[in-house]
């Protein structure tokens, strides 16, 4: 595989590639030699291909377990919003209460007076 790297820079760029690929395919590599490294090729092609495929699945893992995060602390506020929403309701009403409470006491006062 490092013959491939014929510019030293440790990758095996396109025209690389391409050029051992035409060599074999044109008969003017040694068959068996060009065979087996077209084998390694196929090898780390596939290992790339499947740590590939194994990151992109362990992303897609976390991106739903996000979602179901933010789904959860959505509902949790929803049921904080509909549990203040009760209870600004029921504050109201016993102001309500008392403001009447309040007026009965005073116009009993006035009455006493």
């Amino acid at each position: 595989m490092a013959k491939l790297d014929t510019t030293g820079d440790g990758n095996i760029d396109m025209d690389e590639f391409v050029s051992f690929y035409l060599d074999g395919k044109m008969g003017q590599a040694k068959g068996k030699k060009w065979t087996a490294e077209m084998d390694l090729l196929r090898g780390a092609a596939h290992r790339v291909r499947a740590a590939a495929h194994a990151e992109f699945e362990a992303r897609i893992a976390a991106l739903q377990e996000s979602k179901q995060v933010a789904l959860r602390a959505l509902s949790t506020a929803q049921e904080e919003v509909v549990q203040l929403t009760q209870d600004k309701q029921q504050l109201e009403d016993k102001s309500m209460s008392l403001r009447a409470q309040k007026e009965e006491a005073e116009e009993l006062q006035e009455e006493l007076q």
